[in-house]
């Protein structure tokens, strides 16, 4: 079969572009062509890429339905709000292709979160815009959540629609479990996420206060909110400890090595559909101390997989997490061991095995 899978600039490091970019590596180690239609295609490719693989966005929609009419797709899959997704999509629907729809996150979280106004936008500007996304998706076949979670969401928005649910997957070649121990020694924290307020890095910084000074804190991620960013450096500068380092915007090949040397994962995101990096900690065997809310749920298990800690618990209650799950070495390999039995299922093959079966339940 031939799919489509529709992104916008696939330079930028995070999950919307990364989970797409695998799946479509993955279904063409499984025998099938995958082309992603983006409007700017990735100066570094990854392992199984090529660029014959891309389909670029060009200049009017009459050249871009031609390049998706050439390719002639068998399913369509759109992942977000961009010129890409809107073309791809009206192709489908005109075409009787099949469509696929993936939602990454609750949209009136997303808006408070990313969009200008933040918490102060007035609810029926909010219920505007959802009201705008859904009929978007109102030719969409199927829509798909990535966790029952989100499909318990996605019902209370469209409760007529298709719905589906395909977990993101990772090369579990690249990310390997890894043996580790922690120690009385220096104890290292790792953190991955790009600096906008819904990741909740200042928060960390408050949770390193409360912490002793043999506890290190290792942030890896890009300047997505610059305003976001310069305060948490505000913040940085008053911070009187040596134990925060700020690795900035790094590529895969760099980051593993942060992983491997890690005792812990600590994850302060406030919002989330499936976390990657969350995916990435438990295939290498990381343990995790998460805040865990409706917002953020799935995944881990708690004392299972993770540490999970209320959103409205404050810096003390997030370091006496860390504090414990450092401590307990009992805990830590049990956690970890976990962490190993539940890898596969959010490897890159499973996605597609998913993908593959909702296709041959709809595809007519």
């Amino acid at each position: 079969m031939k799919f489509l899978i529709t992104l916008d600039d696939l330079n930028a490091i995070n999950g919307y572009v990364i989970a797409p970019r695998q799946l479509a590596i993955a279904l063409r180690g499984s025998g099938h062509i995958a082309k992603i239609f983006c409007r700017v295609p990735p100066k570094v490719m990854f392992k199984g890429e090529s660029k014959e693989d891309f389909l670029r966005i060009g200049i009017g929609s009459i050249l871009n339905n031609r390049l998706i009419k050439e390719y002639d797709p068998d399913v369509v899959i759109c992942n977000s709000h961009y010129p890409t997704d809107m073309i791809a999509m009206d192709y489908a629907h005109k075409h009787k292709v099949l469509s696929l729809y993936y939602v990454h996150s609750r949209i009136e979280k997303l808006i408070k979160s990313r969009v200008f106004m933040g918490e102060y936008w007035p609810e029926f500007l909010i219920n505007s815009v959802v009201k705008i996304f859904k009929d978007e998706l109102k030719h969409v076949d199927v829509i798909i959540a990535l966790s029952e979670q989100m499909r318990e969401y996605l019902e209370s928005l469209f409760p007529r629609a298709r719905l589906e649910i395909i977990s993101n997957g990772i090369d579990l070649d690249v990310f390997k479990f890894k043996d580790r121990k922690i120690s009385d020694g220096m104890i290292d924290l790792l953190y991955v996420a790009n600096f906008e307020p819904r990741k909740n890095q200042l928060f960390l910084l408050k949770v390193m206060n409360e912490l002793p000074d043999n506890y290190r804190l290792h942030l890896v991620g890009g300047k997505e909110d610059p305003a976001y960013y310069d305060r948490f450096k505000t913040a940085l500068r008053k911070y009187k400890g040596e134990n925060v380092i700020l690795h900035g915007k790094l590529d895969l090949n760099e980051v593993l090595p942060l992983y491997d040397k890690a005792h812990l994962f600590v994850d302060s995101s406030l919002m989330e559909a499936q976390s990657l990096v969350l995916l990435e900690a438990m295939a290498v065997g990381l343990p995790i101390v998460r805040i865990y809310n409706q917002d953020t749920a799935g995944v881990t298990e708690h004392k299972v997989t993770a540490w999970h800690v209320a959103e409205k618990t404050d810096a003390k209650g997030f370091a006496r997490a860390i504090r414990k799950l450092s401590k307990d070495s009992e805990l830590y390999a049990s956690m970890r061991l976990n962490q190993k039995q539940e890898r596969t299922k959010y490897g890159r093959d499973a996605a597609v095995k998913q993908l593959l079966d909702v296709v041959k339940k709809y595809k007519s």
